[in-house]
This record gives structure tokens, C-alpha cells and sequence, in this order.
């Protein structure tokens, strides 16, 4: 037989299929031999028949031609011709053209398979994510915009359920009277395919509109190209200005609240940090998936980062440098200090002052930042201006005012004016009250002293009178003086103000006084003075 010889590649599945069911189930060599017989041509013999039922037999059966053209004495031509006679094909010619419409169905097929594939593709939607920064700084509005298409060329995919999700923050979406502001919200595409949401951070207490309008009004007031915020330190100073102005209220409430959740633990960290060296961030990212009808199957989704500039750490940085440079609160502390006459009257007058001081910051963020420079004045006051007190003074101060610069607070400074203020009418009201009872008593003490001198005037002489009453007005004197200088103590007061001065001793006196009237009436000698 000429070339062309075939080849196990150019044999076709079904001619291979015929040839391997032929030779497996082939029971003598002779089998063979009959079956591949070709006039005049170098054919399979017995030999070469035995040859491949003994390959057969190591094998257990042929699985390929490649394992038949193996054996030893096929050789191509007569591999050839053992797949010609035994599927019945003439030629290799025959079976070239055999194989080439083969391969032509097969393609046929494929061809079909890859047209239903691309029309269950066309049924998959596609969505893609993007924003609308209408800036890069926390409390900013971000809109967030999902597309859903489907179809080739696409098409907007109406009413397609879209759920959205954020790793951090919440998403509002809008109706037509409302809003919905969930963690979590399920929206239909519009007749564009498009779905619109809001991210807003998530702030304990909801910002108000008109609050968020002015928030973002001043925030457009800082450089969003700036690198660091120091490099836009006039804009921080210029948000400090605005939320210091007292009729700023709505801009204010939005920092406060702000302030409450992001900035509050930034300033308390016990390391200190310059925040003005470079922006930090605030990140999230939102995801949004595409359902089947069932809501089973996810079939498709997309995810977007977004990143906000942190600005109320450096805004509260920049605060407090402001507060410090323009107060004149130490120079005032430093007067008050001066001016007071003793030490009690200069804790009082410098605890009015802070007082005051604090009263005049506007805001909860402006509490903050006052009672931090109030603090740092105090301090500064008692370790530079009471060195030239005397020593006991002088450790009376610092105890009282180091305690206060340790705890300020608004509460803490108007509860030190509050006691001072009591304790001052507390002094006025003892010497009103004892006053009013010296006179009670000198009007009952004149009045009974007129009695017992009606008594004494037939009874004894004007020598033993006078002596008489010195010794009362002397002990009067000594029990008043008393009472009196316990007004000083406030512990005292009221025990003080509810003997009047001492009344059992007063009328131990006048029992006496009544026992020498009633030794005169008989007849007997007074005592001598002690």
C-alpha cells in the first residue's frame, strides 16, 4: 500500500470505536489475518495477528489506536490497513473525508451550545458602583450611584432589586415623602436602571437638615487639596471663628454632635499626638448585590471604597491654640490674685473668674476647649503666683487650687463660687442673727436688772448695787464675746444661734443674782468678789 499511511490522530472516534471492538473481541489469530486482506499488498499474516492478541492480552484490552500501533511488525502501513478493513473504509483518502465532516458536526454542535450560552448570558445583569463626593471631609454629603444593565448590547435592567450594605456608616435612600436609613437597604432600579443612596456617618444623634446644610456650608470653607491640615490652617481657624459666633447655632449643634462621637475620645487619649502633621481617614466601603427573582442566588455584585478626611481632631487642635493665644483669662487670674486681701478671698475671686470664664464658651465642643485652657491657666497661676505668700498661705492656696486645676469643670468652678458666695451671706447672716439676739437679751437682761434693782433699792446700799453689776456685766460680756466669735466657725452657728448665746449660763448667773437678793432679805452679809 502508498502513502499516505493514517495515524491514530487521523482516525475518527467512530472509526476507532469499530476498530477497538473488532480487535478486543477477536478469539484466534487466524480471525484476524482473514479480516485484514488486501489482493497484492503486504497484509496482516497469522504472525502479526498472534503478535496483537498478545499485546491484547498484557493490556487486558485496547483502549486507543495508539496502544494497536505499538505493537511490534504493525508499522504504519499496516496500522493503516487495519483500521481501513476493519471500518470499512477503502481509502485513507475515504477516511480523511470521514474525520473532516466529523469534525464538521462536532463543530456544528459546539457552535449551537455557544449560541444557547450567550442567551442565558444576555439574561445576567451587570452593576457598577460609583460616587458623587460633593467633598472629602467627614459630614459632606456622598452619594452613592449603582447601575444594573443586562443584555447585548445592554440595556437598563428596570425594577431590579439592588440591596445595598456598608461596612461602616449608614445609607439613606429617598422616596418620594421620605427617607429610609438603615445599615441595610433593598431598593428597585429606576427606568434607567440607576439607584441613588446617601451615605451619612454614623452619628449617635441625627443631624437635622438645616444642622447638615450648615455643617457642609463651613466645611466648604477648608482646602480639600491641602496635604496636611496645618498647610490650611487658616481655614480650621476660620471653623473655629464661625463656631465661637453666638448666633451660628445650627452650625454649632452639627460640630457639637460631631464632636461628641469622633473627637471627645481624641482628646482624652493620654498620649499626645500633633494632628495637624497630617489628614487621617475615616473609611468604609459599600456593597451592593443583584438577586435572582426568588432572592436565592446572587447574580452579580460590586463593592466601592470610600474615604473621609478626619477634621475634627486637627479642628480641635487648632481650637484650643486659638482659645489659649486670645483669652486674657491668665493675665485676669494673675490680677485677681493680687488684688485679694487674704488667701480665702483669693480662692474665691479666682474661682469667680474661671467661672465666668466658662461661662462665656459657647457649645458643647467650646466647654471642652474652655475648661482645657482654664485648666492650663490654673495651673500656670499656682506654681508662678503664690510664691510670695507666706507658707501656711501659701500651701492653703495650692492645696485648694491644684485640686480644682486637676478637676475643672463648669460645674465644678460654679459649685467653688457657689460656696464661696454661701459662706460669705452665711457671715452675714450669723452677725445679723447676733446682733438681733444681743439685743434680744440686753432689752431682757435690762429688764430683769430694773426688777431685781426695784428689789434691792430698800435692801442694800448703792456701793453693794454697783458692785453687783459689774460682776453681771462682766460675766454678760465674757458669754457674748464668746458667742460672738464663734460666728467665724460655721459649725458653731447654728448651736450658737439656738442657745442664744449661751442661755443656761446666763441663767445660772441669774439664779445666783436671786440667791444674794434672797440672803440680803435676811439680813445676811454678801459675798466678796472673786
Amino acid at each position: 500500500m502508498t502513502e499516505p499511511y493514517l495515524s491514530p490522530e487521523d482516525v475518527s472516534r467512530l472509526d476507532a470505536r469499530k476498530v477497538l471492538s473488532f480487535l478486543n473481541s477477536a478469539t484466534t489469530a487466524r480471525e484476524i489475518a482473514d479480516a485484514v486482506e488486501f489482493p497484492r499488498e503486504r497484509d496482516v499474516g497469522v504472525r502479526v495477528g498472534q503478535r496483537i492478541l498478545d499485546r491484547r492480552a498484557e493490556l487486558g484490552s485496547f483502549t486507543t489506536l495508539q496502544q494497536l500501533a505499538d505493537v511490534p511488525q504493525v508499522g504504519p502501513e499496516r496500522f493503516t490497513e487495519i483500521v481501513l478493513a476493519l471500518s470499512r473504509r477503502s481509502t485513507p483518502e475515504d477516511v480523511a473525508a470521514a474525520f473532516v465532516e466529523e469534525v464538521v458536526q462536532e463543530a456544528r454542535l459546539l457552535r449551537e451550545q455557544l449560541k444557547a450560552l450567550r442567551r442565558e448570558v444576555k439574561a445576567v445583569p451587570q452593576i457598577r458602583l460609583r460616587s458623587i463626593y460633593a467633598g472629602p471631609f467627614l459630614g459632606q454629603p456622598t452619594h452613592v450611584i449603582a447601575t444594573v444593565v443586562a443584555g447585548d448590547p445592554p440595556e437598563p435592567a428596570v425594577g431590579a432589586s439592588v440591596t445595598f450594605t456598608s461596612t461602616w456608616g449608614r445609607l439613606r435612600s429617598f422616596g418620594e415623602m421620605d427617607f429610609v436609613e438603615a445599615t441595610a437597604i433593598t431598593v428597585p432600579t429606576d427606568v434607567l436602571g440607576n439607584v441613588t443612596l446617601q451615605w451619612v456617618a454614623p452619628t449617635e444623634e441625627p443631624v437635622l437638615h438645616t444642622q447638615s446644610s450648615a455643617l457642609v456650608s463651613m466645611l466648604g470653607l477648608l482646602d480639600p487639596l491641602a496635604a496636611t491640615p496645618r498647610a490650611d490652617d487658616s481655614g480650621l481657624r476660620e471653623l473655629v471663628r464661625q463656631y465661637r459666633w453666638p448666633a451660628n447655632v445650627e452650625f454649632r449643634a452639627a460640630v457639637d454632635i460631631f464632636f461628641r462621637d469622633f473627637g471627645k475620645d481624641i482628646v482624652d487619649n493620654v498620649n499626645i499626638h500633633d494632628y495637624l502633621a497630617e489628614w487621617h481617614h475615616f473609611d468604609a466601603t459599600v456593597l451592593a448585590f443583584v438577586s435572582d427573582g426568588d432572592g436565592n442566588c446572587v447574580e452579580a455584585a460590586a463593592a466601592l471604597p470610600l474615604r473621609f478626611r478626619d477634621w475634627p481632631a486637627p479642628w480641635l487642635q487648632t481650637f484650643v491654640a486659638t482659645v489659649d493665644s486670645e483669652s486674657l483669662i491668665r493675665d485676669e487670674l494673675k490680677f485677681q490674685g493680687q488684688q485679694a486681701p487674704d488667701t480665702a478671698g483669693m480662692i474665691e475671686s479666682v474661682g469667680g473668674r474661671l467661672a465666668t470664664f466658662l461661662d462665656s464658651q459657647e457649645g458643647l465642643a467650646g466647654g471642652y476647649i474652655g475648661r482645657e485652657v482654664a485648666r492650663r491657666s490654673l495651673e500656670d497661676f499656682v506654681y508662678t503666683e503664690i510664691d510670695d505668700l507666706p507658707l501656711p498661705a501659701k500651701e492653703s492656696v495650692f492645696s485648694a487650687l491644684h485640686a480644682v486645676s486637676t478637676t475643672v469643670s463648669a460645674s465644678g468652678l460654679k459649685a467653688l463660687q457657689s460656696l464661696n458666695d454661701t459662706r460669705t451671706g452665711v457671715r452675714r447672716e450669723f452677725v445679723t442673727h447676733v446682733a438681733q439676739a444681743q439685743d434680744a437679751i440686753n432689752v431682757d437682761f435690762q429688764t430683769q436688772i430694773s426688777e431685781v434693782q426695784q428689789q434691792l433699792g430698800t435692801k442694800i446700799g448703792a456701793e453693794d448695787l454697783q458692785t453687783l453689776e459689774a460682776q453681771l456685766s462682766q460675766s454678760f460680756d465674757i458669754k457674748l464675746q464668746e458667742a460672738i466669735a464663734a460666728k467665724v466657725d460655721i459649725q458653731m452657728f447654728e448651736s450658737a444661734i439656738a442657745d442664744k448665746v449661751d442661755v443656761s449660763s446666763f441663767r445660772s448667773e441669774f439664779d445666783t443674782l436671786n440667791a444674794k437678793v434672797s440672803r440680803m432679805e435676811r439680813g445676811e452679809s454678801p459675798p466678796e468678789p472673786r
